[in-house]
């Protein structure tokens, strides 16, 4: 039993290798594609936003700091705050999207409908990027994924480096790990099974691929678009590249406390973990639990007052959790020895979630029930609501 735990521990770290980081311009990746130093394709960003007057000024301030030109929009949908007002004084232009269809999951009706704006008004961009309210991008990342989607044809997705700042939000520090795990971007190079999946804050594309693929049409019930798209992308032979944020795109995920990390992290997994290959879901299940067991003994040995190899093990695991913590966020010094109590969280929610995901049918965000089972509709047209400041 303890060289099996042993196992998996080495096997942790197979799972999460080395976060790539976005390549700049010119530069390469571990695909070892190199992205042409070329001219600035024409580029839209695209912002979905909902009740983030907290958030919204921290991206939107960010992106005024970048010297590269592209287009704005702040798709609103329906906030209650002054998410639109935030917008306008910063010279944003704000889209009031209208009441989500019958069979559209909210985020993914607002990107479509944003985007239809744009090419009815004769303002179709070369290459889309959509960003969640809450990223943080520094200087040149918009323009190094624009010029990555052009070069590629592909999708290209970014998962922001996680900046936590209360207690609670150490809660995430699993979830990311798991994450990172199951959609492989960062496995050791001799992994067997490419990466899958995608991560929706940060999700670049050519227009016309995108398009190709069907856009958020064809995802519109799906309440883990960024997973559905990736497969879109795979099953038309265009290639996803997925990257850490690192040290040039951030976020903070959950600032306002439990109840919207519940949400938040219970609308993701269960979804998203039926979409990862079967032997890198018993794989994470494995470290998972060789984890917890090697916490169990370790503290059952040291009630008993002896030090053995279990404590040795169980002390490796927290060391692989302070490295992995490192590579994807801020998280506090404690949260590396505290990985029982965290994983138990996660284990605990991961239930939830697929309680609510397969027995309930439904999902809770952002003060909306969203049903898993709706059919789809068809779209309607295009509304012309567009607030300009």
């Amino acid at each position: 039993m303890l060289w099996i735990a042993a196992s998996a521990w080495l096997l942790g770290w197979w799972l999460l290798w080395k976060v790539p980081g976005l390549p700049r311009t010119g530069g390469t990746s571990r695909s070892r594609t190199t992205v042409p130093a070329t001219a600035m394709p024409a580029t839209a960003v695209l912002i979905p936003a909902r009740d983030e007057e907290a958030s919204l000024p921290h991206l939107l301030d960010a992106l005024r700091a970048d010297d590269d030109p592209f287009q704005v929009l702040v798709l609103d949908d329906g906030s209650t705050d002054a998410t639109a007002a935030v917008a306008r004084r910063r010279g944003v232009e704000v889209v009031d999207v209208p009441d989500t269809p019958s069979g559209w999951a909210p985020k993914n009706w607002a990107l479509h409908h944003g985007l239809d704006l744009l090419e009815r008004a004769d303002r179709s961009p070369e290459v889309v990027i959509f960003l969640d309210a809450d990223v943080r991008p520094t200087p040149g990342v918009i323009s190094d994924l624009a010029r990555r989607a052009d070069a590629t044809g592909g999708l290209v997705s970014v998962q922001p480096f996680h900046h936590s700042q209360s207690a609670v939000e150490q809660l995430s520090a699993p979830f990311n790990l798991v994450s990172m795990m199951g959609v492989g971007a960062a496995a050791h190079p001799a992994a067997p099974v490419a990466a899958r999946g995608a991560f929706g804050p940060v999700l670049a594309s050519r227009l016309d691929a995108y398009r190709a693929v069907g856009g958020h049409r064809s995802v519109r019930a799906d309440v883990v678009e960024d997973m559905a798209l990736s497969e879109r992308y795979r099953a038309d032979d265009r290639p996803v590249d997925v990257f850490g944020g690192r040290e040039r795109v951030s976020f903070r995920m959950f600032p306002l406390g439990l109840r919207q990390l519940l949400h938040g992290w219970s609308k993701n997994m269960a979804s998203g973990s039926g979409r990862i290959p079967l032997w890198r879901t018993l794989a994470i299940v494995a470290w998972v639990a060789a984890a917890s067991t090697a916490a169990t003994q370790a503290i059952g040995s040291g009630l008993a007052g002896q030090l053995d190899a279990w404590a040795l093990l169980a002390t490796g695991f927290v060391a692989q959790f302070h490295h992995h913590h490192r590579e994807l966020g801020n998280f506090r010094w404690w949260a590396a020895p505290a990985y029982p109590l965290l994983l138990a969280g996660f284990m605990a929610l991961f239930f939830y979630s697929a309680y609510r995901t397969h027995l309930r049918r439904s999902v809770v965000w952002r003060g909306r029930t969203l049903k898993l089972d709706a059919a789809p509709a068809e779209v309607p047209s295009a509304h012309t609501r567009v607030a300009t400041p």
